[in-house]
């Protein structure tokens, strides 16, 4: 691929951005806040076949919302049967983060799951657009958990904070389905495709859509009486490693390319494109004299 049309193809991408955004249903929530003005709208600065990276301000404070398209292996299951989700699943998280604080909360929402999902919150209205904080150990590693429940004793295993509109039911969590001695709950959080980078007393957001892991979410109840049981599974289907790299290899060159050649999108708008009238290192189309470049 020749620099002309590597520049034309990232030029492309910059112009579609935007359309794109503004026909993605996006959680209702978001949806809302975008409507009332509190968030700017969504600009998306990263994709893949199966995740969508989108930039936004929610007041004054920079976020990412991520989109996550479910693979085969989501489902709610229980001990009769297993339904199959399809849609997407969605984070939004915090661009930067203050490792000062003890927790770092993101919201994941599921209200784009088809179909709905069961509420297994105790601690929340419906279960769609719950909290869920981990520690800033678990925020550099990029997953977290926790397991509670009773066998041989009460337990609690994992830091993984679960936060629903009721508030908390029990130890801080609003995941709970029931208080007695024979109940299980336990959840899993991956920040799939992104990092976070610890700089100074702050932790910033990198994209990383070469990550190989497949699970998003998971949550699951169990009790003794086995018609309780109930577990969901939120995953994507693994990206090749191929177009990981070349979404990671092109994104990163679109948007440094496209603050550098303002008139690109200009050019492409207009039926006959005139030549540029800035182009002061032939970063889109080299001089056939310089390079030994051909005419």
């Amino acid at each position: 691929m020749n620099a002309k049309s590597l520049c034309l193809g990232v030029v492309i991408l910059c112009l579609i951005g935007s359309e794109t955004a503004s026909a993605t249903v996006f959680p209702a929530e978001i949806q809302a806040c975008i409507s009332g003005g509190a968030c700017s709208p969504l600009m998306p600065v990263q994709q893949t076949s199966t995740f969508t990276a989108y930039v936004y301000f929610d007041g004054g404070t920079q976020k990412f919302l991520l989109e996550y398209v479910l693979g085969h292996a989501s489902n709610e299951s229980t001990n009769q049967n297993t339904t199959q989700f399809s849609g997407s699943a969605w984070l939004s998280a915090d661009a930067v983060y203050d490792l000062t604080q003890e927790r770092h909360l993101f919201t994941l929402y599921l209200d784009r799951v088809t179909p709905t999902p069961t509420n297994l919150w105790v601690g929340d209205s419906d279960g769609l657009d719950v909290g869920l904080s981990l520690t800033t150990a678990d925020l550099l590693a990029g997953s977290g958990f926790f397991h509670m429940g009773e066998m041989d004793g009460f337990f609690l295993e994992g830091e993984l904070g679960t936060h629903g509109d009721f508030g908390p039911v029990v130890f801080d969590h609003s995941f709970v389905q029931c208080l007695d001695f024979t109940c299980e709950v336990g959840a899993e959080l991956n920040l799939l495709n992104i990092d976070y980078v610890q700089v100074g007393s702050t932790a910033e957001l990198a994209i990383d859509p070469t990550d190989q892991r497949t699970l998003l979410y998971s949550q699951f109840r169990d009790h003794s009486d086995p018609s309780w049981f109930r577990s969901q599974t939120y995953a994507v289907v693994p990206e090749p490693a191929s177009a990981s790299l070349l979404a990671s290899a092109l994104g990163l060159f679109g948007m440094w390319q496209c603050r550098r050649v303002r008139w690109c999108g200009k050019a492409l708008r207009k039926a006959a494109p005139a030549p540029p009238a800035v182009d002061t290192d032939n970063s889109c189309f080299p001089d056939p004299k310089q390079k030994g470049g051909n005419a």
